[in-house]
């Protein structure tokens, strides 16, 4: 029977059809479901149409710019390229070899001096507003209205964004002056005669932001922010914590409550932390010189609200963008070979998102994750049977005796019920659902902890991570596709424990051939020392249940010091098999062949073989991806990652020659290090907001920062333009350092902060330490009109300096070049081990990409202790039900690979739009 789907719209554009759910979900029909006609699975369209377009927007064409003739008006920039731009009549026009020259007479009753000028063509606009919608790189000049202000007053500036949907059809400008502003189009006025090289007219201190933005685009890099996060953000040289205000397109208005001043900011400027530290992440590396897949780089794995870096892109410019989103890249950072995963995370609390509410596995292409959930057919009966008074022992279970060879490829949660074990779902009155064990005896059990107490006193061969106690956990149901064009038993042809299928529900195609090995294997160049003589050991007999005396609970647990905290948590690791607390960043350190204690031990998890049901199937963007045929409970282990382990030039020549797409980088050594060094992004909790708030109001008066100018701005006939856009948008990667002067906007005072995160300055801190350079700032007090979306509710502009040693005067800083990396302990060549799974590895290559994961990965040490060479291991990061995909984020770096551009197609909400 066919699940009935909420309603949801479907919009048409040139280029595009796209979803629409009413939870806000947006999704993009693949072309080949509109060249195929494949079922979309909507069982009530709602709304079919186009979306609107404003009145006053014309249409898209050829940018027309006829010649200007004697006595024609004109808008003309009045002194130089930061100054206001005002009517003028043209006197003369004269034509020389470098290009057109005007002599001008200025109108405006707000021009004192200096009316007569001569001005270049590319100093010249148009009166009339243009006939056709303009595109990105454009030069125009655009209005600004202060509040009591009804006449506006024109600047110069780049058209950053075009009109669309998404941001109200406006026009988005980067100012010369360094602000940024939504304006309409009624109030663009078309530049003459602009350079060929759009860089070219914009004011040197913005120049280079301009130039590289328009090289990138339409690939642009912003921070994903929802209202009411707390961000740090730059201010006054420092970072402040700043609450999310309000999100308007591509532009954030900050909230500095310790300031009490909030502030619009472009939402892809470096004075967000997080942007900041993707800016410095694309630095060039000091180990290793390749970009491989982060494996368990879990920064923001399942962080609900959380703050990261997306990658837009316009789909009508795809693919004649690449090429230049590729150059860019290459001038970031070295050539990197191939792309890389990463296998270990940053420091960042993990919060699981909800559990699944329906089947299906992505909307975009059902065909793929198309079944149904059905109970088991050969589900077990057991008579309960009353308890009698009695003390548990060998002979509460002699009559259900466990045959585990019979067991093989069963749901391990089905296997109590399945050797004489009830699974009692309990209702309240208050509606609250628990879950009760009936052991064989009638003795029920009410928590892991009674559970593994009775599995000890009877001796019974099931285990821990059998058993669960969440009640929406379903024991008795699989998944089964709908359709089957072709198939496989057992992808892993009978290696692991339990057979892996294979089933392609949208074409006749099998996966490629794979030599399955559940063992990494160490190539030339290699040296894995397994001699057991070099790990740490338990002589626990009690399974290990307790911490306090398990030496190997206890490497975990005091290893966690060294973690980016530098306090010990006394819950690292397990509980009960499961990693219900989300990653151990510092690793986990598991019990091995020269501990006393049984298979049974609770510190022996990843070391087992496959016991989950998984499948392998055919998506139609993804490859082939991998899901599970039965509910995994949160924290459940899953599998490991293998295959060959590769030396950091192996793993280059093998990536050109054969691909990368399966290359996972070892870096555990060089997370950790980095998060001693506050080396990634630094996002403050909502809790922490108010104390970090009073430490900086406290740092403020030692740091000796300036107090506000204030320049007589409010006489004059320029008041007006004085106060011009109080609190806009201002991007620090292209503020003007120049302080202005000349008639008509003396009073006009500017911002002189200096650019944050430039690329020099990053390039700088690899080489040597930044000097202190402090330079003084001219205030400016500038109000933006209501409808241009950058508006100030402060009524005193900011004031501030440049600030010393950087943006990364905090946490955000790199590491001294004296640092010693702990890998270098092990030699001068020692760089990260790469593994790869191409052609030899076990199931764990055909995880999914997602940017809104439900699996996570940890470092786990079992048969080595050496940091060099961790376990890769993945957990359940929430409850997941049967049929679903399992993903995890490949944290690659963005432009890490010149030359080579990945797109994500994950579908999810918080997808950052771009791999590579």
């Amino acid at each position: 029977m066919q699940q009935k789907l909420p309603p949801v719209d479907i919009f048409h554009t040139e280029v595009q059809r796209t979803i629409h759910y009413p939870d806000g979900r947006v999704y993009d029909l693949d072309p080949a479901y509109t060249a195929r006609q494949l079922p979309i699975m909507i069982s009530d369209v709602v709304q079919v149409g186009r979306t609107s377009l404003p009145v006053d927007l014309p249409p898209l064409g050829t940018i027309q710019r006829p010649l200007v003739k004697p006595g024609q008006h004109v808008f003309a920039m009045h002194s130089d390229t930061l100054s206001p731009w005002f009517k003028a009549k043209v006197k003369d026009v004269m034509v020389k070899q470098s290009g057109m020259q005007l002599r001008v007479k200025f109108d405006s009753p707000r021009v004192t001096s200096n009316k007569n000028r001569v001005v270049e063509g590319s100093e010249v606009a148009y009166v009339s507003q243009s006939t056709v919608r303009l595109h990105v790189g454009v030069r125009v000049v655009a209005a600004f209205r202060d509040h009591q202000q009804q006449t506006p007053t024109f600047y110069s500036g780049t058209i950053a964004e075009a009109p669309k949907t998404m941001n109200g059809y406006r026009y988005l400008i980067f100012f010369d002056d360094g602000y940024a502003a939504y304006v309409q189009h009624r109030e663009l006025k078309l530049i003459c005669q602009p350079s060929k090289v759009v860089a070219d007219d914009v004011h040197p201190d913005c120049r280079e932001f301009v130039a590289k933005y328009l090289a990138q685009f339409p690939e642009r890099p912003m921070v994903k922010l929802q209202k009411g996060q707390v961000v740090k953000t730059e201010w006054g040289g420092k970072w402040l914590p700043a609450r999310v205000a309000e999100v308007d397109a591509s532009l954030v208005k900050m909230a500095f409550e310790s300031e009490r001043r909030s502030e619009w900011i472009y939402r892809g400027s470096t004075r967000l932390a997080p942007m900041y530290a993707e800016l410095v992440s694309h630095q060039p590396r000091k180990l290793g010189t390749g970009a491989r897949r982060n494996i368990l780089n879990a920064v923001n794995v399942g962080k609900k609200n959380r703050v990261y870096v997306e990658y837009t892109r316009h789909s009508e410019q795809e693919e004649e963008s690449a090429e230049e989103t590729a150059a860019a890249a290459a001038l970031r950072r070295p050539p990197r070979a191939v792309a890389r995963k990463s296998t270990t995370p940053a420091a960042q609390e993990v919060t699981p998102p909800p559990p699944p509410t329906d089947r299906f596995i992505s909307p975009i292409s059902p065909m793929e994750g198309d079944g149904q959930i059905t109970e088991i057919s050969s589900k077990p009966r057991v008579t309960p049977r009353r308890l009698q008074p009695h003390a548990c022992g060998r002979a509460c279970i002699r009559n259900f005796s466990v045959d585990m060879a019979r067991l093989k490829g069963v749901n391990p949660l089905l296997m109590p019920m399945m050797s004489g074990w009830i699974r009692e779902i309990v209702r309240h009155r208050t509606s609250k659902r628990t879950v009760l064990y009936r052991a064989p005896c009638g003795r029920r059990l009410r928590s892991l902890d009674e559970v593994f107490t009775y599995l000890r006193r009877t001796d019974c061969k099931l285990e821990i991570d059998c058993f669960c106690f969440d009640f929406w956990v379903h024991c008795f149901t699989e998944f089964e596709p709908a359709r089957k064009f072709c198939s496989i038993k057992d992808i892993s042809y009978g290696k692991e424990n339990v057979a892996v299928s294979c089933v392609n529900s949208l074409n006749r195609d099998y996966p490629d051939y794979v030599e399955y090995s559940t063992r990494r294997l160490p190539t030339s160049g290699v040296q894995l020392n397994l001699d057991s003589n070099f790990l740490t050991c338990c002589d626990c007999t009690d399974d290990c249940q307790d911490k306090q005396k398990c030496s190997c609970w206890q490497s975990t647990i005091q290893g966690t010091a060294f973690g980016p905290t530098g306090q010990v948590d006394e819950t690292a690791g397990y509980h009960y098999r499961r990693l219900i607390n989300g990653n151990v960043i510092t690793g986990i350190y598991e019990c091995n062949d020269r501990c006393k204690c049984r298979s049974s031990c609770l510190n022996r998890v990843c070391q087992h073989p496959l016991r989950l049901r998984l499948q392998v199937f055919k998506t139609l963007r993804r490859g082939w991806g991998i899901r599970c045929l039965d509910d995994i409970p949160k924290g459940g282990f899953i599998c490991v990652y293998a295959g060959q382990l590769l030396t950091e030039s192996g793993a280059n020549e093998d990536g050109k020659n054969y691909g990368d797409e399966y290359l996972a980088e070892l870096d555990y050594i060089e997370v950790l290090e980095r998060l001693k060094e506050g080396y990634e992004s630094d996002v403050v909790d909502d809790e922490q907001s108010s104390s970090d708030e009073k430490q900086d109001d406290d740092k403020s008066d030692d740091d000796g920062s300036p107090e506000a100018e204030d320049d007589d701005s409010s006489s004059g006939p320029q008041s007006s333009e004085s106060t011009r856009r109080r609190g806009a948008a201002r991007d620090d990667d292209f503020v003007p350092r120049k302080e202005i002067g000349g008639s008509g906007d003396q009073d006009l005072r500017r911002s002189n902060r200096s650019r944050q995160a430039k690329s020099k300055e990053v390039e700088e801190q690899e080489t040597k330490k930044k000097k202190t350079t402090v330079s003084k700032s001219v205030e400016a007090k500038k109000t933006a009109p209501p409808d241009a979306t950058a508006k100030s509710d402060n009524k005193k502009a900011q004031t501030e300096a440049d600030r010393a040693g950087g943006p990364g005067a905090g946490r955000l800083s790199l590491p001294d070049d004296d640092y010693k990396s702990v890998r270098e302990q092990f030699g001068a060549d020692e760089y990260c081990y790469i593994m790869d799974a191409k052609t030899i590895g076990n199931l764990g290559r055909y995880l999914n990409h997602s940017c809104s994961p439900n699996v996570f990965v940890q470092n786990v040490f079992v048969d080595t202790h050496d940091l060099r060479f961790p376990w890769v291991a993945f957990f359940a990061l929430s409850y997941i039900r049967a049929g679903t995909e399992l993903t995890w984020d490949y944290n690659y770096e963005v432009g890490s690979v010149p030359g080579k551009v990945m797109y994500c197609h994950c579908g999810s909400q918080e997808c950052r739009g771009r791999l590579l």
